[in-house]
């Protein structure tokens, strides 16, 4: 969980409660409330009232949680590269996300999957594209030498067209992305 400071709430943060806003509506303020662990709370609960009534889900569920969701899912693949694990999601037809976006009707949204983290490594060489210093120097020759970390910042503004798809516009990128192997995905 990240850091919170308790001074900045208007509820205390770890308890939960169900408050009614200055503008009439009734919310639940809590710590996690609306991120990943409270949806998914809620799922669970919703899931054990089937249990506890002896209704019958109408799906078959694999549940699998993790809680690195902010930090990238290091040790996801962990997870699914056990065995069983692996061999129930092989099965799967799909993946609920739980999330607790409502939208000012009271409907709520269901998410069949999501965006995953890509990690990436990007070197700015100078001496590599012949067009920079071939070692560090001093930011007072910005004004005669090319600095690669300019270069680096517009390439990366390429990337997406608009903040709104975040789909790659650089042509031929998907030739270098690597499909994770099938006992990952």
């Amino acid at each position: 969980m990240k850091q919170f400071d308790p001074q900045e709430w208007s509820q205390p943060p770890l308890e939960g409660k169900i408050v009614e806003r200055d503008d009439g509506k009734t919310v639940l303020i809590a710590r996690g409330a609306i991120n990943q662990k409270g949806p998914e709370a809620t799922f669970l609960t919703a899931i054990r009232a089937f249990k506890a009534t002896g209704t019958p889900l109408p799906v078959n569920l694999v549940l699998v949680a993790e809680g690195e969701e902010e930090t990238g899912s290091e040790h996801f693949g962990q997870i699914t590269g056990d065995p069983e694990v692996a061999k129930a999601l092989a099965d799967s037809v799909g993946v609920i996300l739980p999330v607790a976006w409502q939208g000012e009707d009271g409907g709520v949204e269901i998410h069949l999957g999501a965006k995953g983290v890509a990690e990436v490594q990007l070197v700015a060489d100078g001496a590599r594209s012949g067009r920079g210093p071939g070692m560090e120097i001093h930011s007072m020759n910005a004004a005669r030498v090319e600095n690669p970390a300019w270069r680096l910042i517009k390439a990366l503004d390429t990337w997406s067209p608009t903040t709104a798809t975040r789909r790659p516009s650089m042509a031929g990128w998907k030739r270098f992305a690597r499909c994770p192997p099938i006992r990952s995905r």
